[in-house]
C-alpha cells in the first residue's frame, strides 16, 4: 500500500475543501512543525545550522541590563551581512538600540560598505524586536533615531518605552 501525507488524503476525500482557513492554516502550520522535526533529526544541512549557531553573539554580548525573556534571547539571531551583527541593547528602564561598531574591526566587508549595510542590518534587528515583543504581549511605543552612518562605536537608532 503506497503511504501518502495527511493533507493529500483529506484532499482526495475532500475533508481539506470544507475546512475553513484557520482549520487549514492550523493544519498547515502542524505539518510544517512535523517536517522540520523530520528534518533537524535527518538532515545533514538543518545540522549544520544548529552545529554554527554558537558563531552569533550571545545574549550577555549585546544586551546590558534586565533580559526580557521570548525577546532578548531570540533578537540576537536576526540577519545581518556577512555576519557583521552590528546592535547593542541598553536596557535601563527603556530599550535603546545601538548600531555597535567594533574599534578596528570591520569583518570582511569593504571599509566603505559597512556603515551601509550596519543601517540596514539595525532595521533588520528593529524589526525582530518589534515582533519578539509583539508575540509576547509587551506594549511599547518606540521612537526612531535617525542614523547618518557616522564611524562612531555606538549610534542611537531606537528606543523603547515599554508598556507594561
Amino acid at each position: 500500500m503506497k503511504k501518502i501525507g495527511i493533507l493529500k488524503a483529506m484532499r482526495l476525500c475532500g475533508a481539506y475543501e470544507k475546512m475553513n482557513a484557520e482549520e487549514r492554516c492550523s493544519l498547515q502550520a502542524r505539518r510544517l512543525k512535523e517536517l522540520v522535526e523530520y528534518a533537524r533529526k535527518n538532515s545533514p544541512f538543518y545540522q549544520r545550522l544548529y552545529r554554527d549557531v554558537p558563531k552569533r553573539k550571545s545574549v550577555e554580548e549585546i544586551w546590558e541590563g534586565e533580559q526580557i525573556p521570548g525577546v532578548s534571547d531570540i533578537v540576537r539571531f536576526a540577519p545581518s551581512a556577512c555576519n557583521s551583527q552590528p546592535w547593542y541593547v541598553k536596557n535601563d528602564g527603556e530599550i535603546s538600540v545601538y548600531r555597535y561598531k567594533k574599534p578596528g574591526k570591520r569583518g570582511i566587508m569593504p571599509t566603505d560598505k559597512v556603515s551601509f549595510y550596519n543601517r540596514i542590518d539595525i532595521g533588520i534587528f528593529i524589526c525582530f524586536m518589534d515582533i519578539c515583543l509583539g508575540h509576547n504581549g509587551v506594549g511599547f511605543e518606540k521612537t526612531l533615531y535617525s542614523d547618518a552612518g557616522d564611524d562612531k562605536e555606538l549610534v542611537l537608532n531606537a528606543k523603547y518605552r515599554l508598556c507594561i
